[in-house]
């Protein structure tokens, strides 16, 4: 259906990962370290500029990942409950022109 970015599991995929994008497309990286308390988001789903999509739970305080773009998901590394680092790739996402 959309493009594979990179052969990294959701379980390989860390604040190294490298992903040959198509053109038009961002990858988007957490702020802070933490939990990732809800994914608003689906891979393939269609995503506003600056609507929030995934919750970060870090030091007992939330934070919002907003899309930069409007556009649809092509990839998500990170799932619900799991922890991720500052700089970790959260999701790619294919910018609509």
């Amino acid at each position: 259906m959309y493009p594979i970015m990179s052969m990294k599991t959701l379980d390989e995929a860390d604040t190294q990962s490298e992903l040959d994008l198509p053109e038009g497309a961002q990858a988007i990286s957490s702020q802070v370290t933490g939990t990732v308390w809800k994914l608003l988001i689906k891979e393939g789903g269609h995503v506003d500029a600056g609507n929030p999509v995934i919750m970060i739970e870090s030091m007992k305080m939330e934070f919002s990942v907003d899309a930069p773009v409007t556009g649809t998901v092509l990839q998500i590394f990170c799932k619900q409950g799991g922890y991720v680092a500052a700089g970790q790739i959260l999701f790619v996402i294919q910018e609509e022109n």
